[in-house]
């Protein structure tokens, strides 16, 4: 079986949480080929490894708890998709900033 393959995007909410603060991801997937099972996110850095949860609109999301120990500055976050067989679709970074 193919990797799965795809065009995602990520918005961030807020924008730029700070330390202690909740925030929301959320992921869109277009263009899709092949089936899509999961949608994770890493920052393997800080060992943080997390799998959305799927929506009913389509979209995959996941709320957390921004570290308190997180310095301010921007952090590069990977999400990718799985299909049903775990393949790995290719990752899309995009940046976060913490104030």
């Amino acid at each position: 079986m193919a990797a799965p393959q795809y065009q995602m995007t990520v918005e961030f909410s807020p924008p730029a949480p700070r330390p202690g603060q909740q925030a929301t991801v959320t992921v869109r997937l277009s263009a899709v080929q092949g089936e899509i099972r999961s949608v994770h996110l890493a920052v393997p850095e800080h060992d943080i490894y997390e799998t959305l949860t799927p929506q009913p609109d389509g979209s995959f999301r996941l709320t957390s708890t921004i570290p308190w120990e997180a310095p301010a500055g921007t952090y590069q976050v990977r999400f990718y998709a799985r299909s049903p067989q775990g393949e790995k679709g290719p990752d899309v970074v995009v940046p976060l900033q913490v104030a």
